[in-house]
């Protein structure tokens, strides 16, 4: 899943600009540009970057939405 600067600040509770600069960088591996002009990096790379995973809660709060899974 891509993700952009303004969602990784969210998940670090850090400014967009400082997820900006970090992605920039390369520390979340390398940029994909894709339609517009926004830079995202795939989740995983994010989560190798904090060394952790993030709960799904923690991604709904951060505004990625999750697909609906039924228990059946």
């Amino acid at each position: 899943m891509l993700i952009t600067a303004p969602i990784i600040g969210r998940l670090f509770m850090r400014p967009r600009l400082w997820a900006y600069e970090h992605l920039k960088a390369g520390d979340f591996g390398p940029a994909v540009h894709r339609c517009g002009r926004a830079d995202c990096v795939d989740l995983a790379s994010v989560e190798a970057f904090a060394g952790r995973h993030f709960t799904p809660a923690q991604l709904a709060a951060a505004g990625i939405k999750q697909p609906h899974q039924e228990n059946s």
